[in-house]
């Protein structure tokens, strides 16, 4: 069968022979896992030996690429033709390291069969979450929007009063604390804070808003001035504090709780959540299915391991503790 035609590639021959004693056979010193992959794919191009198929440009686009951008990479001739290019150089690193032999390593394949798991256990959740999916969340979107009011709330308000004593290019930092701490000082002997505002601060809104500022959402002041902002009652005068925008004075005027979202503004929010909620306790579930059956820990196993790495076998975590944590993850 020509490269032309329909091809059929073998991926990935795995062979992992780690030795450690065994609970099953008393005279055997090794266990096996093997693993070997293929598929058949129309292909797209080849460079020398090298081929790249319909299958390997998918397998690339559903990992690497969000659905909604693939259109753009395959229409883009630069973008298509790295992906394509990047995918033979790939082949051929793969074709080096088994010539020079890295394949046949164990501790090579290892790795490569482990990270098979991963991907492959990345795909089964996320198979098994789109199987469990529910039709509709709208009824326990809604009982979370009732009984979990406090996160559709939106951002505390805050007015307050505000005096501002730039740095950068206008005068040194000694300077700008020494007018920062007298203005401080003479706020606190009775002087109103608008008054001087008016006459000191360097705020570019200073001339609209003469330094009060209503109803300001507490999560949009920088994280200095939002700080002591929200630490201070209303009415009192804030300590001095300093930002990349130079020295504040800050007085609260008011404090404002937040205000409940409506329902069709949090509505999305609340079914997102509870798509997750529902999501989560049956990957819970599987995972415990999983982890039903206890672990049996081959004898000496632990111990050889440390030694592996220059590790004292006396210092060897006890098999119960792991056996706990594993329980416990």
């Amino acid at each position: 069968m020509g490269w032309k035609q329909a091809i059929s590639r073998l991926w990935l021959v795995g062979l992992l022979a780690a030795s450690f004693g065994t609970w099953a056979d008393a005279n055997a010193d090794s266990e096996e896992r093997r693993l070997c992959l293929g598929f058949e794919s129309e292909p797209i191009v080849r460079l020398g030996e090298y081929l790249v198929t319909q299958a390997d440009v998918d397998a690339f686009l559903v990992a690497r690429v969000p659905e909604e951008d693939r259109a753009a990479v395959l229409m883009s001739p630069d973008r298509i033709g790295q992906l394509l290019q990047n995918l033979l150089l790939r082949q051929g690193l793969s074709d080096r390291a088994r010539r020079e032999g890295l394949f046949d390593q164990p501790l090579v394949q290892a790795q490569l069969i482990q990270a098979v798991d991963h991907a492959l256990g990345r795909i089964y959740q996320e198979h098994f979450q789109a199987e469990i999916e529910l039709d509709s969340y709208e009824d326990v979107a809604r009982e979370i929007y009732m009984t979990r009011t406090r996160q559709f709330a939106g951002a505390p308000t805050v007015d307050f009063r505000h005096l501002l004593i730039g740095v950068e290019g206008l005068r040194s930092e000694t300077e700008a604390m020494k007018l920062i701490l007298e203005l401080h000082e003479r706020v606190s002997a009775g002087e109103p804070i608008e008054e001087l505002a008016v006459e000191y601060s360097e705020d570019p809104s200073v001339a609209e808003n003469g330094g009060l500022f209503r109803d300001v959402p507490v999560t949009n002041l920088v994280s200095q001035v939002r700080a002591v902002v929200s630490e201070t009652p209303a009415g009192e005068l804030a300590d001095p504090v300093r930002s990349s925008f130079g020295w504040h004075l800050v007085v609260p005027v008011a404090h404002h709780d937040p205000e409940p979202v409506p329902w069709e503004e949090a509505r999305d929010q609340a079914l997102e959540m509870a798509r997750n909620q529902h999501r989560s306790a049956a990957v819970e579930r599987l995972l415990r299915d999983l982890q039903d059956a206890p672990p049996e820990f081959a004898a000496g196993s632990i111990e050889q391991l440390l030694r592996r790495y220059g590790l004292s076998g006396e210092d060897a975590p006890s098999i119960q503790s792991l056996i706990d944590e594993m329980d416990d993850a």
